[in-house]
């Protein structure tokens, strides 16, 4: 006979990143388009009076607009869901309509939840799943099978205190 697993949702939330300079998506996209716009005349600008060769100004323009739309993906696009239960934590990493499962860990694994602390990260493997600066994110120190490492969550103060609740009340089981 299969056995029922039964998970009790205690609470998710989900998390944007602060919008600070630029606010709307709109803005975003004008923005985005302007500087595209002057990397490209700015190119050929170097190339019509300077003599520089097309292939290094080429190559430069790609390099800066693809660090400048990873940026963008990475810190004004990505949002994080974190769905808690009552044996279970994990993680989802949403752009646009997409979704992705990052982590899904279970609350007795979890040695150690507190604030951040660069200092004591070393050797260990830290994945940042925050949509906040790291100084701000909470480090959630995870051991199972594939070994010790930190997660960087940005929850709000409620639901942190949930997490903190409920893997305390998962490790005295």
């Amino acid at each position: 006979m299969e056995e029922n697993n039964v998970h009790s949702l205690i609470g998710t939330e989900t998390v944007e990143p602060q919008r600070r300079p630029i606010r709307s998506l709109g803005a975003l996209y004008v923005v985005m388009l302007v500087l595209v716009v002057g990397v490209i005349a700015a190119g050929n600008l170097l190339s019509a009076h300077w003599d520089v060769p097309r292939i290094f100004i080429q190559l430069t323009m790609y390099a800066i607009l693809l660090a400048l739309g990873w940026y963008v993906y990475r810190f004004y696009l990505t949002s994080f869901r974190y769905t808690l239960t009552d044996r279970m934590f994990a993680i989802e990493r949403i752009v646009g309509r997409k979704q992705r499962a990052d982590e899904c860990v279970r609350l007795g694994e979890i040695t150690r939840i507190q604030p951040f602390d660069g200092e004591k990260t070393e050797g260990v493997k830290v994945k940042n799943l925050s949509a906040r600066a790291k100084k701000s994110s909470l480090a959630v120190t995870v051991r199972d099978a594939k070994g010790t490492r930190i997660l960087l969550i940005s929850p709000g103060d409620e639901f942190a205190g949930q997490l903190a609740d409920q893997w305390k009340t998962a490790r005295k089981k």
